[in-house]
């Protein structure tokens, strides 16, 4: 077992450390939402934050709501 030291030093980094910790949404989108493919090969932001994604049967623009 590590001296107490290390335990309260590792317990104290992992509570602090959940305590900052973000917090990110993650959407899942498919050919029922409009993609051509579920087979994707690139994605591409361009600088107006809109994707340009590239799959197996042509390629997709996504402006953030629509494909």
């Amino acid at each position: 077992m590590p001296p107490f030291f290390i335990r309260h030093t590792l317990f104290w980094w992992v509570f602090v450390s959940n305590l900052f910790a973000q917090q990110y949404y993650i959407k899942n989108y498919s050919t029922s939402d409009g993609l051509p493919s579920n087979t994707i090969f690139e994605i591409f932001v361009d600088r107006n934050y809109a994707m340009w994604i590239g799959t197996v049967d042509g390629l997709s623009y996504y402006d953030g709501q629509t494909f």
